[in-house]
Protein backbone atom coordinates (compact mmCIF):
# COMPACT_ATOMS: atom_id res chain seq x y z
CA UNK A 1 0.00 0.00 0.00
CA UNK A 2 1.13 3.31 -0.76
CA UNK A 3 0.37 6.87 -1.16
CA UNK A 4 -1.45 8.36 -4.35
CA UNK A 5 1.32 11.51 -3.73
CA UNK A 6 3.58 8.70 -5.46
CA UNK A 7 2.59 8.10 -8.22
CA UNK A 8 4.13 10.27 -11.53
CA UNK A 9 2.82 13.90 -10.07
CA UNK A 10 -0.43 13.09 -8.49
CA UNK A 11 0.34 15.63 -5.89
CA UNK A 12 0.72 18.78 -8.33
CA UNK A 13 -2.53 17.12 -10.61
CA UNK A 14 -4.74 17.23 -7.48
CA UNK A 15 -3.73 20.60 -5.62
CA UNK A 16 -3.92 22.49 -9.47
CA UNK A 17 -4.51 20.60 -12.37
CA UNK A 18 -8.20 19.44 -10.95
CA UNK A 19 -11.53 21.41 -12.39
CA UNK A 20 -11.15 22.00 -8.11
CA UNK A 21 -8.73 20.98 -6.16
CA UNK A 22 -8.97 17.00 -5.59
CA UNK A 23 -11.50 16.29 -7.60
CA UNK A 24 -11.90 12.95 -9.39
CA UNK A 25 -15.01 12.80 -11.62
CA UNK A 26 -16.35 9.40 -12.42
CA UNK A 27 -16.72 8.22 -15.68
CA UNK A 28 -20.02 10.17 -16.49
CA UNK A 29 -18.95 13.22 -16.23
CA UNK A 30 -20.76 14.16 -13.63
CA UNK A 31 -20.22 13.39 -9.93
CA UNK A 32 -17.04 13.76 -8.43
CA UNK A 33 -15.14 12.43 -4.90
CA UNK A 34 -12.70 14.14 -3.30
CA UNK A 35 -9.08 12.87 -2.68
CA UNK A 36 -5.74 14.14 -1.50
CA UNK A 37 -2.02 12.94 -2.06
CA UNK A 38 -2.21 11.43 1.54
CA UNK A 39 -4.97 9.02 0.40
CA UNK A 40 -3.97 5.68 0.42
CA UNK A 41 -3.62 3.36 -2.83
CA UNK A 42 -3.00 -0.05 -4.12
CA UNK A 43 -1.78 0.53 -7.92
CA UNK A 44 -3.95 -2.71 -9.87
CA UNK A 45 -2.13 -2.19 -13.23
CA UNK A 46 -0.22 -0.20 -15.51
CA UNK A 47 0.56 0.08 -19.12
CA UNK A 48 1.97 2.46 -21.45
CA UNK A 49 -1.21 4.93 -21.43
CA UNK A 50 -2.12 4.72 -18.04
CA UNK A 51 -2.26 3.14 -13.98
CA UNK A 52 -5.37 1.90 -12.98
CA UNK A 53 -4.99 2.36 -8.80
CA UNK A 54 -8.08 1.07 -5.91
CA UNK A 55 -7.39 4.40 -3.41
CA UNK A 56 -9.41 5.39 -0.10
CA UNK A 57 -11.35 8.36 -0.64
CA UNK A 58 -11.06 11.51 1.41
CA UNK A 59 -14.93 12.06 2.07
CA UNK A 60 -16.44 10.55 5.26
CA UNK A 61 -17.80 6.67 4.78
CA UNK A 62 -16.83 6.90 1.31
CA UNK A 63 -15.96 3.50 0.29
CA UNK A 64 -12.45 3.01 -1.82
CA UNK A 65 -12.43 3.69 -5.99
CA UNK A 66 -11.17 2.36 -8.55
CA UNK A 67 -8.77 5.31 -10.18
CA UNK A 68 -7.98 5.22 -14.06
CA UNK A 69 -4.58 7.82 -13.91
CA UNK A 70 -3.88 8.41 -17.96
CA UNK A 71 -0.23 8.93 -18.93
CA UNK A 72 0.56 12.54 -20.53
CA UNK A 73 3.78 12.22 -23.05
CA UNK A 74 5.05 14.76 -20.13
CA UNK A 75 5.58 11.82 -17.95
CA UNK A 76 3.15 13.41 -16.01
CA UNK A 77 -0.63 13.17 -15.19
CA UNK A 78 -2.76 14.05 -18.16
CA UNK A 79 -6.05 13.02 -16.39
CA UNK A 80 -8.36 10.66 -14.74
CA UNK A 81 -11.45 9.35 -13.87
CA UNK A 82 -12.79 7.57 -11.19
CA UNK A 83 -15.24 4.25 -11.00
CA UNK A 84 -16.83 2.44 -7.78
CA UNK A 85 -13.67 -0.03 -6.76
CA UNK A 86 -16.17 -3.30 -7.05
CA UNK A 87 -14.66 -6.96 -7.87
CA UNK A 88 -16.13 -6.63 -11.03
CA UNK A 89 -14.80 -3.45 -11.95
CA UNK A 90 -11.04 -4.23 -10.50
CA UNK A 91 -11.84 -7.91 -12.94
CA UNK A 92 -12.18 -5.96 -16.07
CA UNK A 93 -9.41 -3.44 -15.58
CA UNK A 94 -7.32 -6.57 -14.89
CA UNK A 95 -8.26 -7.70 -17.96
CA UNK A 96 -8.29 -4.47 -20.38
CA UNK A 97 -4.18 -4.25 -18.59
CA UNK A 98 -3.95 -8.22 -19.67
CA UNK A 99 -4.44 -7.47 -23.22
CA UNK A 100 -8.04 -8.00 -23.67
CA UNK A 101 -10.44 -5.48 -25.90
CA UNK A 102 -13.21 -3.37 -24.41
CA UNK A 103 -14.45 -4.54 -27.79
CA UNK A 104 -14.48 -7.89 -26.60
CA UNK A 105 -15.60 -7.89 -23.46
CA UNK A 106 -18.67 -5.38 -24.83
CA UNK A 107 -19.14 -8.48 -26.92
CA UNK A 108 -18.91 -10.49 -23.85
CA UNK A 109 -21.85 -8.54 -21.70
CA UNK A 110 -19.14 -7.36 -19.31
CA UNK A 111 -20.27 -4.06 -17.89
CA UNK A 112 -19.16 -1.70 -15.05
CA UNK A 113 -21.11 -1.49 -11.98
CA UNK A 114 -21.87 0.35 -8.68
CA UNK A 115 -21.48 -0.53 -5.12
CA UNK A 116 -25.46 -0.13 -5.29
CA UNK A 117 -26.55 -0.83 -8.93
CA UNK A 118 -28.59 1.86 -10.30
CA UNK A 119 -27.35 4.63 -7.50
CA UNK A 120 -26.45 6.75 -10.08
CA UNK A 121 -29.22 6.98 -12.45
CA UNK A 122 -31.17 7.88 -9.58
CA UNK A 123 -29.33 10.74 -8.21
CA UNK A 124 -29.14 11.98 -11.45
CA UNK A 125 -32.98 11.65 -12.10
CA UNK A 126 -33.47 13.18 -8.28
CA UNK A 127 -31.54 16.57 -9.72
CA UNK A 128 -33.07 16.74 -13.08
CA UNK A 129 -36.60 17.07 -11.16
CA UNK A 130 -34.92 19.97 -8.93
CA UNK A 131 -33.67 21.88 -12.06
CA UNK A 132 -35.13 23.05 -15.54
CA UNK A 133 -31.44 22.87 -17.15
CA UNK A 134 -27.79 21.90 -15.83
CA UNK A 135 -25.34 23.38 -17.69
CA UNK A 136 -21.78 21.07 -17.36
CA UNK A 137 -18.58 23.77 -18.28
Amino acid sequence: MGLIKDILDMEDYLKNRCYCPGEIYSSDGFFYQIFKPENECEIVGECEDYIVIVATVDMGGRKPQLIIIYKGDDGKVADTVRYDATENNITIFKKILSGISVQQLKSEGVKFDEYINGSTAKSLKEIMCLADAIIVD
